[in-house]
């Protein structure tokens, strides 16, 4: 039997209230994680709200730092590159990394 057929079998049983079944399916979802998290969490990676938030703080400090950089606004630049990288090692101590674009946009994953 292949691996699909057997996952149809642990996922759609005969009605005949196959325990076996059933059972398989439990362990089937434990090895494997399955049908734990949500959905939300699931598609997320994980990655709470409040996180995905700091991260957006993070963006826009960093935009902020551009922008005081181009108007040569040295101290406001320090300021803003010290408060998003303040964000960074605490998204970093969560597990999160945090990846920046060249285009300002920046990317969150589980480390």
């Amino acid at each position: 039997a292949s691996a699909i057929g057997y996952i149809d079998n642990l996922l759609f049983p005969d009605q005949t209230g196959d325990n076996e079944a059933k059972m398989n399916l439990e362990v089937f979802r434990r090895v494997f994680g399955l049908l734990q998290k949500d959905p939300e969490e699931w598609f997320s990676g994980g990655i709470s709200d409040a996180d995905k938030a700091l991260a957006a703080d993070y963006d826009r400090l960093r935009a902020e730092a551009m922008a005081a950089k181009s108007a040569g606004d040295k101290a406001a630049m320090g300021a803003a590159f010290k408060a998003s990288d303040a964000l960074r090692d605490e998204l970093k101590a969560k597990g999160l990394i945090i990846e920046s674009a060249e285009d300002g946009t920046s990317k969150l994953r589980k480390a």
